[in-house]
């Protein structure tokens, strides 16, 4: 299971290839509780690496510097509402607010 041809495959197609060739050394299940036993039971293709990213992050040092929005759809007597919220990032003030009827796109940046 460790050579070279077989390095990329599952289990199930090495024992398949294997049968092929007339050779019989255990069952599917047997084979995957070797390669656990032995910590091999993982995904046996090379992965890509990818660089790991920062985290962006926002810093406020004085009010109304940054702005967080937040979205919630309420309902009232089988009307759908929609409120919008303006929180200020440093003070933790609502900064503004509206309800409408409809959803907007304009809405949160008026």
């Amino acid at each position: 299971m460790n050579s070279a041809e077989y390095a990329e495959l599952p289990s199930a197609q090495i024992w398949a290839r294997e049968l092929d060739a007339g050779r019989y050394h255990c069952s599917v299940s047997t084979m995957y509780r070797v390669l656990r036993e032995h910590g091999q039971s993982g995904e046996r293709r090379r992965q890509a690496t990818h660089p790991a990213k920062a985290v962006p992050e926002l810093v406020a040092i004085a009010p109304l510097q940054v702005l967080g929005y937040h979205q919630a759809r309420r309902t009232g007597q089988g009307i759908w509402y929609h409120a919008y919220v303006v929180i200020d990032i440093f003070s933790r003030y609502i900064v503004g607010h509206t309800v409408e009827r409809a959803e907007s796109a304009s809405v949160p940046r008026s």
